[in-house]
C-alpha cells in the first residue's frame, strides 16, 4: 500500500489513537504535511470489513515520536476556526 511506511529496520510508536479511521488519516495527513512519516493501522479490525469496529492508531518512527505528539497536541489544543482550514474562504449561500 502507497501510504504505508517503510518499516523495515525502523520501530514505530503509536503517537494518536482514534475511533474513526477519518479522523486518524486526518491527523496522519497533518503530520505527513509537517514531514514526519505516518502510518495509519487498525488496532482491531480491518475498518474496510468492519468500518466503526475498534480503533485506529496513528505510528510514526521513534526518532520523530516526540515531536509527532507535540504537532498533534497543539491541533488538539487549538482547532483552527473556520475559514482557517483552507486558502479560500467558505461561500455560504444566502437566504433567499
Amino acid at each position: 500500500m502507497a501510504d504505508e511506511l517503510e518499516v523495515e529496520g525502523r520501530e514505530l510508536e503509536t503517537v494518536f489513537e482514534a475511533r474513526d479511521e477519518s479522523e486518524a488519516w486526518a491527523v496522519q495527513g497533518m503530520l505527513q504535511s509537517a514531514g514526519i512519516e505516518a502510518l495509519v493501522q487498525s488496532l482491531e479490525f480491518p475498518q474496510d470489513i468492519m468500518p466503526g469496529v475498534g480503533s485506529v492508531a496513528v505510528r510514526v518512527p521513534v526518532q520523530q515520536a516526540g515531536e509527532a505528539r507535540q504537532i498533534v497536541m497543539s491541533v488538539q489544543n487549538n482547532p483552527p476556526a473556520v475559514g482557517e482550514l483552507s486558502d479560500s474562504p467558505t461561500k455560504v449561500p444566502s437566504p433567499s
